[in-house]
C-alpha cells in the first residue's frame, strides 16, 4: 500500500488528475448512496455527520487498499480503476448504504456507468486541448464540474423519497447502464480520432441521463397512483368502519328493546312454571343474537369495531373469524396502521378460504386471530387454512382479486408499517396452515419516533 501511496500520490506517477479522480469518486459515491438529509441541521445531527465522514475516511483506505493489493501484482496495469471503482460502488451499496434497495439498484450501476463517461471524457477532451490551446487544467476542472452535476442531478431526481417503486424500473435503469458501459468499450478513450471519442461519450452521457430522467418520472407517477389508491382504499375502510358502527348501534338498540319484551314473555312462562318451554325460549333467542352476542369486547375500542368489521366480513364468506386477545385499552400506534396491519392480514385469510376445498374439513373456514404482548413487542398472528403451498417461509403473495395491483401491495403496506415501528414481519406454512406473524415495538410512538422513560414521543 505504501508503495502505491509513494508512486501515485506522492510522486505523482499518473498527475494530479489521477488523485483528483479517486477523491471524487469516492466522495460522490458515498454522497449518492447515502441519506444525507442530516446536512439539513447539523446542530442535531453531529453523530451522523461524524459517521458519514467516517464512512468517507474508510471508502477511501478501502479503495487505496485495493489499489495497492493490485499494484503489488506482477501483472502490468494490474491496479486497473475498471476493477477497483466497480467493487467498490457495488460493495458500499450492498453493505453500507442506509438507502432502500430500489434506490440502491438504479442509482449504482448508473453510477458507475457515468464515472466510465467522465474518465473517457475527461481524457479525450484533455488531450485535445493540450495541443491546440496547451491548457493542461482543463480534466481537473472538467472532472469537478462533471461530478458536481451529476451529483446534483441524481440526487434531485432520486427515488428514495418514492414509497412504491416497482423492481422493472430498476431492472430498466440496470439495463441502460449496461448498455452505456458496453458502448464505452467499443470506443475507448485511446481510439485515435479524439473529437469522434469526445461527440460520442457525450452522446453516451445525454441518453443515460434521459434514460434516468424518464425512470424517475414513471416511477413518481406510479407511486402517486398506488398511494392515491391506497388512500382511497383507507377512506373506504373508514367508510366501511362507521357503516359497521352505526350498524351495531342500531343492533344494539333493537336487542335494548326486545329485552324489554322478552322479559314479560319469560316472566310469565316462569309463573306458570313451565321451565321447559322457557329453556327452549332461551336457544331460541340465544341464537337470534348469537353473532351480537359473540362480538368482540377485549377492551381496546380500535380493535373491537375492527374486529367485529372483519368478523362481519368473513361470514359473509362463509367463514369464521376466533380471537384470543389480551391487550391494553391504549396501544401507542395510529390507529390507521393498526386497522391497515390487520386489515391486510384478515382480509388476505379470509380471501384464502375462498380457494379452499369443500373438502377441507370443520377447519375450512376458521380463521384464528391472536393478539397479546411479548415484552414491549405486539404481538399478531393470522392462522388460516391453505392449499398449494408448501412447508416453508414465503415473502409475499399473489392475489386473486381483480385489481392485482393495488392489493398486491398489501404485504408492502405491512412491511412498511413493521419497519416504522422498529418491529418484524414473519410468514410461513406449517402442516397446511398459512402462518402470519406481526411484532410492533410498543418503544415507538404514533409517528415512528422512541417514546421517552416518561410515556412521551421524542421530537
Amino acid at each position: 500500500m505504501f508503495q502505491y501511496f509513494n508512486d501515485f500520490y506522492i510522486n505523482m506517477k499518473y498527475g494530479p488528475s489521477y488523485i483528483l479522480t479517486e477523491v471524487l469518486v469516492v466522495v460522490v459515491g458515498v454522497v449518492l448512496l447515502t441519506d444525507i438529509s442530516f446536512f439539513k441541521n447539523l446542530r442535531t445531527n453531529l453523530k451522523d455527520l461524524a459517521f458519514f465522514a467516517l464512512k468517507l475516511i474508510g471508502s477511501f483506505v478501502c479503495v487505496l487498499f485495493i489499489e495497492s493489493l493490485l499494484y503489488a501484482l506482477p501483472v502490468q496495469n494490474a491496479h486497473s480503476l475498471d476493477i477497483v471503482y466497480p467493487v467498490f460502488i457495488a460493495a458500499f451499496a450492498l453493505f453500507f448504504s442506509n438507502l432502500r434497495w430500489m434506490t440502491r439498484l438504479s442509482v449504482a450501476p448508473l453510477y458507475y456507468a457515468l464515472v466510465l463517461l467522465n474518465m473517457g471524457l475527461s481524457e479525450s477532451a484533455g488531450y485535445i486541448l493540450r495541443i491546440t490551446v496547451m491548457w493542461d487544467g482543463f480534466t481537473a476542472v472538467f472532472q469537478c464540474v462533471y461530478m458536481i452535476v451529476i451529483t446534483l442531478f441524481l440526487k434531485f431526481f432520486s427515488t428514495e423519497r418514492f414509497d412504491y417503486v416497482s423492481v422493472w424500473y430498476a431492472v430498466f435503469i440496470i439495463a441502460v447502464a449496461v448498455i452505456t458501459i458496453v458502448l464505452y468499450n467499443v470506443i475507448p478513450p485511446q481510439s485515435p480520432d479524439r473529437e469522434l471519442s469526445v461527440v460520442v461519450y457525450l452522446g453516451y452521457f445525454f441518453m443515460s441521463l434521459l434514460a434516468y430522467l424518464i425512470f424517475w418520472l414513471t416511477a413518481r407517477e406510479h407511486s402517486k397512483r398506488i398511494a392515491a389508491e391506497i388512500i382511497q382504499e383507507k377512506q373506504e375502510n373508514a367508510a366501511e368502519f362507521i357503516r359497521a358502527t352505526q350498524d351495531t348501534y342500531e343492533k344494539l338498540c333493537i336487542l335494548r328493546h326486545d329485552i324489554k319484551n322478552q322479559y314479560a314473555a319469560m316472566s310469565a312462562l316462569i309463573d306458570e312454571g313451565n321451565y321447559d318451554q322457557l329453556q327452549q325460549y332461551f336457544k331460541q333467542y340465544f341464537k337470534q343474537y348469537e353473532n351480537e352476542l359473540n362480538s368482540s369486547n377485549c377492551g381496546n375500542n380500535v380493535l373491537d369495531n375492527l374486529i367485529n368489521i372483519e368478523k362481519s366480513k368473513a361470514r359473509e364468506y362463509g367463514a369464521e373469524i376466533e380471537c384470543e386477545m389480551a391487550v391494553p385499552p391504549v396501544l401507542p400506534f395510529a390507529d390507521a396502521d393498526l386497522c391497515s396491519v390487520l386489515t391486510n392480514l384478515l382480509d388476505n385469510a379470509i380471501e384464502a378460504t375462498e380457494t379452499l376445498p369443500d373438502e377441507g374439513g370443520h377447519d375450512r373456514g376458521k380463521i384464528k386471530l391472536y393478539i397479546n404482548n411479548r415484552q414491549e413487542y405486539l404481538f399478531i398472528r393470522v392462522v388460516n387454512e391453505c392449499s398449494g403451498l408448501d412447508d416453508g417461509e414465503y415473502t409475499g403473495f399473489d392475489t386473486t382479486k381483480e385489481d392485482k395491483t393495488l392489493h398486491g401491495y398489501g404485504t408492502k403496506i405491512v412491511r412498511r408499517i413493521v419497519h416504522k415501528y422498529q418491529g418484524s414481519v414473519r410468514y410461513s406454512v406449517t402442516e397446511g396452515k398459512f402462518v402470519a406473524d406481526v411484532m410492533l415495538s410498543m418503544r415507538v410512538g404514533k409517528n415512528g419516533s422512541a417514546i421517552a422513560e416518561g410515556g412521551a414521543e421524542d421530537e
